[in-house]
């Protein structure tokens, strides 16, 4: 038989999980101890605990107003037969609605030009 000329010749290694004729722990034995130092029990160690999220603030009336306006305005525009009155009359007050609502929640909108640090850098 014919041996090819790149192939390797492997007929004195062992693949057992053994040390080689005495000399100390194979390369696969040094893997077998990989995460041998990590803790048995994740609780057993201290972690740590992140304070609690502060509460949700609070939503004004003017807020909730405005919402239901806008919701209530689309419901009248786009579903004008819901009302007992003229289609024409019950489209313009929903988007009376829909404007109102929106006007409401732009006005409570904070003001953006707050006097800022013009050194945005960090302080050492």
């Amino acid at each position: 038989m014919r041996r090819l000329p790149y192939a390797a010749d492997i007929s004195g290694v062992s693949v057992g999980r053994g040390p080689r004729d005495g000399d100390g722990p194979s390369l696969l034995d040094g893997l077998d101890t990989f995460g041998t130092d990590l803790p048995d029990d994740p609780d057993a160690e201290e972690r740590y605990v992140p304070p609690p999220p502060p509460p949700l603030p609070r939503v004004s009336k003017y807020a909730v107003a405005g919402v239901l306006a806008v919701v209530v305005g689309f419901v009248l525009f786009l579903f004008p037969g819901l009302l007992p009155a003229d289609r024409g009359v019950v489209t313009l007050l929903g988007f009376t609605g829909i404007l109102a609502g929106f006007v409401t929640l732009v006005w409570r909108l904070r003001p953006g030009d707050e006097e800022r640090d013009p050194d945005d850098g960090a302080v050492v």
